[in-house]
């Protein structure tokens, strides 16, 4: 089944925008949150099969961040070690 996974980023934020007025805030901004990240961590995984790589051997969600973390598809030069901290950091304060 194809799927634009951009419909999960957009959904995002229109949760954001239900969450204003709602009694539900803390759910919404919760429900979000996920719909963002597995937006964004299918858009990633899809490039890396495009790149020919076979994630099904791999713990998929670690497998992506190490590919963008580790190799061409994410140089952020200088701002790897800013961007791997905030990460961190997010991790280890979820929601």
């Amino acid at each position: 089944m194809d799927f634009e996974w951009t419909q999960y980023i957009d959904l995002a934020e229109q949760l954001i925008e239900y969450a204003n007025n709602s009694v539900l805030k803390s759910a919404y901004y919760r429900s979000s949150v996920s719909r963002s990240y597995y937006g964004v961590f299918c858009i990633a995984r899809d490039k890396i099969k495009e790149e020919g790589f076979d994630i099904r051997q791999h713990d998929s969600h670690n497998f992506v961040i190490g590919k963008f973390f580790n190799n061409i598809f994410f140089q952020v030069g200088n701002h790897k070690r800013e961007i791997n901290s905030a990460w961190r950091t997010n991790i280890n304060g979820r929601i």
